[in-house]
């Protein structure tokens, strides 16, 4: 498979992401998948499987729109926001995200071995949550420049 194919089978699942879909995983995460993001590591398909499946099941909905990419025979990057809205933080308003993966594809498959996501933890939860989201804004504000 190439790897704008696979790229769009990766957009496409986490455009708009739903239980019904992680069975898809398979046909472009390999089975050895080594996924990263700022909550935790998981190793193999299965895991991320569960990994995806828990961090969705309390949501309204979590969607991914996909901004620029920069890809070559090795991996490449994708920039997104995610926007979610979950009962529990802000009152189910919706909750925009900027964020970044990397990607390294395998050698002799060409699925994706490695997804590594950064974005903001702060932006994610912890500015919605009362108490710390003050304090985090307030570190934030101490730290800005004049």
């Amino acid at each position: 498979m190439k790897h704008d194919e696979l790229l769009d089978q990766l957009k496409e699942f986490y455009a708009e992401m739903e239980k019904g879909k992680l069975q898809s995983l398979g046909d472009f995460y390999h089975q050895e998948v080594t996924f990263e993001d700022p909550v935790q590591q998981v190793l193999g398909l299965e895991d991320l499987k569960s990994y995806l499946e828990h961090s969705i099941e309390n949501v309204d909905y979590c969607h991914f729109t996909f901004d620029d990419e920069l890809v070559n025979e090795k991996g490449g990057f994708l920039t997104w926001q995610m926007r979610f809205a979950h009962p529990k933080i802000r009152d189910g308003a919706e909750i925009v995200v900027p964020g970044v993966t990397q990607l390294k594809f395998d050698d002799d498959n060409g699925l994706i071995r490695e997804h590594h996501d950064y974005y903001d933890m702060g932006a994610l939860v912890y500015e919605h949550i009362p108490v710390v989201g003050w304090l985090t804004n307030k570190v934030k504000d101490r730290m800005k420049t004049s």
